[in-house]
């Protein structure tokens, strides 16, 4: 399968002069970089519901050619993900019935390089620096291991913490007054994700992983303090589905419910059965998403047949479904491969192998050739996370005459799952099973006495010569076009 996702909405490009209809936001994005094509990739939300997953816009900024105009037809007002080059991620918030502008510097790192003006720009620049290092200048860690066992005077440090880290956003007057959703938003996101840590840290605590069993009056102590977060934050109002950390707070919450029912309204769903405690407008879209990554990630957490009927007969009607259709079929397909051998994919599916050592993998499938080498597994979900970015790997391996291998430390006996996810990942290359005498050879020349980690990228000269122990990943694909370069 290409591994990039099918687009489900087109854009038309405006003029600069607006007529606004009810519920319409206007993002103005200017790129920076003339003498260079690069990629925006949006993701509006899903059922809304925010979404991280599916491409919904795609626009190449051609040479020459700077500017780009969204129009975006939102029935409430959520946080959205964009990207540049598949990499540099950044989030607007949509203002409703205005318009925002962005200029983009894709030569600068990080957050540096998105620049906001108009309507919300404050607050939009506010959210983003948060959003790439949050909790600057706090640690909520810090307060569970000061206050120890002092299940009283947790929360009230707590709530300090977050009176802290809104401070700055709170200074920002003039723009909550004309912006007070946008304001509203970016609040309940970061609140969301900081009462999540705290329930996450309390729960640790409950099941003895801090400090061993704990007495029943401080069980109930810390159940109380976990039950004042959700009386003060209530996490079923106003749709904390729409932020970047809502569904986390939310099905935290979910699984706080689950554990005190008996008889389930959702069953067979593995770790999406707590849903059902859930009222529709949340379960739906967190449910299709939940399919949806375990589709896109192999994970196999769950039965996707059986969660695929039960989704269809129980919602219709919902965005997540076309897309999980489509996700199905190549689901399948790629099953139904069973080894064949396709066009530019080369799979080693033999029991035992003669090859022992990174440099016979070379002799045996690429001597005379440069080549590149991706160590992975299909468990390793940064691993498979590096797979979004095959596509222009594989253009710029093509263009450097530089070969593509793979190698995976999955165990023989998972060798259908590794075949099928080779197909539904489309991996261009030559594939193989690292045997135990390869996994020394790899431990001992590519890592020496560290410990192995995946995934890993290892270059190689004509020769067979390793040139790159620890090449950058594909995301740095610059790095990989310098490294390419170089003789």
């Amino acid at each position: 399968m290409n591994k990039q996702l099918p687009v489900l909405t087109s854009i038309l490009l405006l003029s600069t002069t607006w007529i606004f209809s009810q519920n319409t936001s206007y993002v103005i994005f200017k790129m920076k970089d003339s003498n260079n094509a690069h990629l925006l990739s949006i993701y509006e939300p899903i059922d809304k519901h925010y979404n991280a997953y599916v491409k919904s816009i795609e626009h190449r900024f051609r040479k020459g050619k700077s500017t780009y105009a969204y129009k975006g037809q939102l029935s409430e007002t959520g946080i959205i993900l964009c990207k540049i080059d598949n990499k540099n991620r950044f989030y607007i918030i949509p203002p409703i019935n205005d318009t925002l502008a962005i200029d983009i510097y894709p030569e600068r790192a990080d957050k540096d390089g998105i620049s906001f003006s108009k309507a919300s720009a404050r607050l939009q620049k506010w959210y983003n620096d948060y959003m790439y290092m949050p909790f600057v200048g706090y640690d909520l860690a810090a307060i569970f291991d000061s206050d120890s066992t002092n299940y009283v005077k947790i929360p009230t440090d707590v709530n300090e913490f977050i009176s802290h880290a809104l401070s700055s956003l709170d200074s920002l007057q003039e723009e909550i007054k004309n912006y007070k959703t946008i304001y509203e938003l970016i609040k309940d996101d970061m609140l969301s994700a900081i009462y999540e840590d705290a329930i996450e840290k309390y729960h640790f605590i409950l099941k003895g992983d801090k400090y061993g069993k704990l007495p029943y009056s401080d069980s109930m102590q810390v159940l109380e303090n976990i039950q004042e977060i959700y009386t003060n934050f209530p996490p079923l109002l106003n749709n904390k589905l729409r932020l970047v950390n809502g569904d986390n707070y939310i099905v935290r919450y979910a699984r706080f419910l689950d554990a005190m029912i008996v008889n389930r309204t959702i069953t067979g769903l593995g770790p999406y059965n707590c849903y059902g405690v859930l009222p529709d407008k949340y379960r739906m879209p967190l449910l299709g998403e939940g399919i949806l990554v375990d589709y896109l990630f192999q994970s196999d957490e769950i039965n996707k047949d059986t969660a695929m009927a039960l989704f269809t007969k129980m919602y219709p009607k919902s965005e997540y479904l076309p897309i999980l259709k489509k996700l199905q079929y190549q689901d399948l397909k790629a099953s139904s491969m069973g080894g064949k051998q396709v066009k530019d994919i080369y799979i080693d599916t033999s029991t035992t192998t003669k090859i022992h050592s990174i440099y016979e993998f070379h002799e045996e499938y690429f001597k005379h050739k440069k080549l590149l080498i991706d160590l992975w597994s299909t468990a390793c979900i940064p691993c498979i996370q590096q797979f979004e970015y095959n596509q222009s790997l594989e253009k710029l391996a093509k263009h450097y005459q530089v070969s593509l291998g793979y190698i995976s430390f999955d165990d023989f006996d998972l060798r259908t799952k590794w075949i099928k996810d080779i197909y539904w990942y489309n991996l261009k290359g030559v594939h193989l099973r690292a045997s135990e005498a390869l996994q020394e050879n790899i431990q001992k020349e590519i890592y020496g006495n560290e410990p192995l980690s995946i995934p890993r990228y290892i270059y190689l000269n004509k020769e067979g010569v390793i040139i790159h122990k620890n090449a950058a990943r594909p995301n740095f694909i610059n790095e990989i076009e310098e490294m390419f370069l170089k003789k």
